[in-house]
């Protein structure tokens, strides 16, 4: 994904150039080539004639880029054309003058940056970035705060919950001492890894933090076969938290 972004960037910053500098004509482009398009040689006359048909090409292409890449842009929501225009097209300001000049936060304009990057890699039919790419990212960027939240849920869970946390382990791949390693950042295998999260957003869903179709949702982006989920899914309906475990606390201690 960072490759479609970076030949977005690259796309943007020669159409800030062309516009700036404006887009060189054929007759200036083989101006340095010969000083006369009259030749004697065959050879020569071959090479001048290579030469006009790259710049003709050139000039081309660079027109299409600034025409493509223009009507892309004007695709994109007010503030994401502003902050596109500021970082690339027409300036190349920093987040923290483009937040300036717009009265946003810099986390704001990160954001609308990013995704207008991303989306105008799939508006680019030569950029080989598709719809499920996009959905993909969007996605990641969603969860990745839903996913930190959960992770402080479980967090109190196993710190404060130790028995009901051992219960609902039970049959699990994973161990308390496991948990407690992922916490201390000590496992470093990303199958581990996987491994744990799913146990994670199992404990989060029986704890009613996250809902039956958001953890289906974020078990499959684990990896998890639809067997286990399967399996998970039936072990909460089964088991009853222990009515000594207020939720309600629980969430209070967040």
């Amino acid at each position: 994904m960072e490759k479609q972004v970076y030949k977005v960037k690259q796309k943007l910053l020669k159409c800030r150039s062309l516009l700036s500098y404006g887009n060189a004509s054929v007759w200036d482009r083989i101006s340095s080539y010969s000083t006369s398009l009259i030749v004697v040689s065959s050879d020569k006359k071959k090479f001048a004639d290579n030469r006009i048909l790259l710049a003709i090409e050139e000039e081309e292409a660079n027109s299409y880029l600034i025409d493509s890449y223009m009507n892309i842009v004007n695709q994109l929501d007010k503030d994401a054309r502003s902050i596109v225009s500021f970082a690339y097209m027409k300036n190349h300001y920093t987040v923290n003058v483009i937040a300036s000049i717009l009265s946003m936060s810099e986390r704001n304009v990160q954001r609308i940056l990013s995704d207008s990057l991303r989306m105008i890699a799939y508006l680019d039919p030569d950029i080989d970035f598709t719809i499920n790419d996009l959905k993909n990212y969007y996605y990641y960027t969603r969860n990745k705060k839903n996913n930190l939240v959960i992770k402080r849920t479980v967090f109190v869970l196993i710190k404060n919950h130790y028995a009901t946390v051992k219960e609902l382990l039970i049959g699990e791949e994973i161990s308390f001492d496991d948990l407690q390693a992922y916490y201390s950042n000590k496992i470093e295998s990303k199958f581990e890894q996987r491994k744990v999260l799913r146990v994670i957003y199992y404990l989060a869903f029986a704890f009613e933090t996250i809902e039956e179709n958001e953890f289906i949702e974020l078990m499959k982006h684990t990896q998890a076969s639809k067997k286990e989920i399967n399996r998970k899914l039936k072990k909460v309906r089964l088991h009853q938290i222990n009515d000594g475990l207020n939720k309600k606390n629980i969430k209070a201690e967040l």
